[in-house]
């Protein structure tokens, strides 16, 4: 029953529900991407390590709606930086993806700021 006093107020409309439905999808699709990479690299060894930063790459690409990625190490070139852990935050390697020309460019906010954690450790 509709309460004109409640805080919280109703969807009345399935283009509501759809819209609700789309944001949370959004969301899970952004934290999958955050815990597979994290996972990934957690469990890396120095054996197989080039080849996770690889998968993550590629995995950021599609996220952004490109179809690869390449990682340089080092702070030459361009793309965006991926950052070391710690308080100096030193560029160790850039990411270029295809067709995005910077983190700017993605239009959503939310997955602007994914692919930021993404690439800096959590730290901006």
């Amino acid at each position: 029953m509709f309460d004109p006093l409640s805080p919280e107020p109703e969807i009345e409309t399935i283009a509501g529900l759809r819209e609700l439905y789309r944001a949370a999808e959004a969301r899970a699709a952004r934290l999958r991407l955050l815990s597979m990479t994290g996972s990934a690299l957690a469990n890396a060894s120095p054996d197989n390590l080039n080849e996770v930063v690889r998968e993550s790459a590629t995995r950021l690409a599609y996220f952004v709606g490109g179809r690869r990625a390449d990682v340089a190490l080092g702070d030459q070139g361009g793309g965006m930086p991926i950052r070391a852990p710690g308080p100096a935050r030193r560029v160790v390697a850039r990411i270029k993806v295809d067709g995005l020309a910077s983190i700017d460019a993605i239009p959503d906010g939310e997955d602007r700021e994914a692919v930021r954690l993404h690439c800096e450790n959590g730290r901006g």
